[in-house]
């Protein structure tokens, strides 16, 4: 779930570095855990380049899934 966030936060800013920021873990660390959830969907979530980042139909997808997710939990609550 943490990775679905950290890629929710990367499609918002299109920036890495004020993704790392805004989730406040270090830019290698954001970076990481993108390129693990990516190997987990065996899809490319993310295109990169040294001047911006662009998200893929995979990545938005992802992010409409996780977006729906977020919904859902604060409709439904989890009971514990």
């Amino acid at each position: 779930m943490r990775q679905l966030q950290y890629l929710v936060t990367l499609a918002k800013s299109r920036s890495f570095s004020r993704a790392a920021d805004a989730c406040c873990v270090t830019q290698s660390s954001l970076s990481g855990a993108i390129k693990e959830l990516e190997a987990t969907l065996g899809r490319r979530l993310v295109d990169r380049d040294k001047r911006r980042v662009l998200i893929t139909a995979a990545g938005e997808e992802a992010t409409g899934d996780a977006a729906e997710h977020d919904q859902i939990g604060r409709l439904h609550p989890v009971r514990q």
